[in-house]
């Protein structure tokens, strides 16, 4: 799928994708309710002082609009066009930040210097730094699921199939960012570590 296709939601691409994985001889085992996805993110108090709950509520501030995000968001069409097409969203000023939506673009955002960015969703610094992140009804960024795929013919792996399906039955956005959270910063754990005691605390092992 390129990046200007008219499947963006998640059920839309979850039926579309079975067929484009076969021709790589691909199989898709159960999608994840956890979303890895591009977000439109804001500071706890810019939403509750404009009253912003989704994306399309900032138009009302188009004039007071600062948006932080990486030099393509400019052009790409799920980037500022596409806020503009989906929402009426037209900043009065773009701050290209060539991070990917870390450390430098968060200290935009939480400095004042943008009133929103493009980080995502699972970024550690959501519940760091008390974050917003803006509801997408219009999918102006395609749904970005977690899903497990297989090389192999799932019935000669069933049990690696069940296994997985268990865990995208689990795994929310909420437990990335705590993932996340768990393998960053000064007291960071092993991803092995963290991923186990996840296990655990879901029942799964």
């Amino acid at each position: 799928m390129t990046e200007d296709t008219s499947v963006v939601s998640a059920a839309d691409i979850q039926a579309a994708l079975p067929d484009a994985l076969a021709e790589r001889d691909l199989t898709m085992l159960e999608p994840a309710e956890a979303q890895d996805s591009d977000a439109i993110v804001v500071t706890a108090k810019t939403a509750e002082d404009w009253g912003l709950t989704t994306i399309g509520d900032l138009a009302g501030h188009n004039d007071q609009l600062v948006i932080a995000g990486p030099p393509e968001m400019s052009k790409r069409p799920a980037g500022l066009p596409g806020l503009e097409k989906n929402y009426g969203v037209k900043p009065t000023e773009f701050m290209p930040i060539n991070d990917g939506g870390g450390p430098a673009t968060v200290k935009a955002l939480v400095g004042g210097k943008a009133t929103a960015a493009n980080i995502f969703s699972t970024s550690p610094a959501l519940h760091a730094n008390d974050l917003v992140t803006l509801e997408d009804p219009e999918n102006n960024f395609p749904a970005q699921n977690v899903v497990p795929v297989l090389t192999a013919e799932p019935a000669a792996e069933q049990e690696l199939v069940d296994a997985l399906n268990e865990v995208s039955a689990e795994l929310t956005t909420e437990d990335l960012i705590a993932l996340n959270t768990a393998v960053s910063g000064d007291q960071k754990q092993e991803p092995e570590q963290a991923a186990k005691e996840w296990l655990q605390e879901k029942g799964l092992r």
